[in-house]
């Protein structure tokens, strides 16, 4: 009964604590490109889900591309990508912490609506 109680119980929080995107493989990620040489403007994607084992510079490139063609053809490079994360939610709130310390260093935040699409 005792197994059987705690085996009930351990279905039941794994119910409520929702999909764990590390059973799908997916995690959450954001990008930045600061423009060189003083990080002005910063530019920030949206939060976005890929694979965990995605290769980096694939995200940082297809970024550059976006913002050299959509929003300033100067910035062509210099993306950081950040992640893994476990929840779309803790991408966000890192999104939003990096958003306030560039607007509180002076910094121009512009906000794109991009989001990463691996090409298959």
């Amino acid at each position: 009964m005792t197994q059987r109680l705690g085996l009930v119980c351990a279905l039941v929080l794994a119910a409520l604590a929702g999909p764990v995107s590390a059973q799908t493989n997916q995690a959450y990620f954001y990008c930045q490109l600061a423009k060189k040489p003083y990080g002005d403007p910063s530019f920030y994607s949206s939060v976005f889900r890929a694979e965990r084992g995605i290769y980096p510079p694939a995200m940082q490139n297809a970024f550059d591309g976006h913002i050299s063609a959509r929003h300033d053809p100067d910035a062509m490079s210099g993306t950081i990508c950040f992640g893994p994360f476990e929840s779309y939610r803790e991408a966000m709130e890192d999104k939003e912490d990096s958003m306030a310390r560039s607007q509180r260093a002076g910094r121009h935040v512009i906000v794109t609506g991009w989001g990463y699409a691996a090409h298959k």
